[in-house]
């Protein structure tokens, strides 16, 4: 199961670290301004790299399932290091209207496009994760 959540995880971080480059140009002039949250899902996503090489490489079988879950913990703690990255790291570099100011009284909308948004992703991630997993469980038996 851990290996189909690091599958469906580097699949988003292969479409953020490509379209948050295609962002950035119009927005700041530079393909790779170094701007905190796409740097640190640049180390995410090098972190999945790391484990999918480790699950590959490793040896042991036994002993490569305990670092890999190391390195998944250590993915799953970038994940929050990602969304606070802007508000410790150059916050001045986020010009455009932050997240808590769409949301309003006046026009709901806005918010509930965001929620819509986050639940159809988590539902796709989460259909995305099973079916893998159902794949790598067919694999295992055969």
């Amino acid at each position: 199961r851990g290996l189909a959540c690091a599958e469906v995880g580097t699949l988003f971080m292969f479409l953020v670290l490509t379209t948050g480059p295609i962002w950035a140009k119009p927005a700041w002039g530079l393909f790779w301004p170094w701007e905190p949250r796409l740097t640190t899902s640049l180390v995410l996503f090098l972190i999945f790299l790391g484990y999918f090489m480790l699950r590959q490489f490793g040896g042991n079988p036994e002993q490569v399932s305990r670092y890999a879950a190391v390195v998944g913990i250590l993915a799953f703690l970038d994940v929050p290091l990602i969304f606070l990255s802007v508000k410790f790291w150059l916050p001045e570099m986020q010009s455009h209207p932050q997240v808590g100011q769409y949301f309003d009284s006046v026009n709901p909308l806005p918010t509930y496009l965001v929620i819509f948004s986050f639940i159809s992703l988590l539902v796709l991630s989460s259909l995305m994760v099973r079916f893998r997993t159902n794949i790598l469980s067919m694999k295992d038996a055969s």
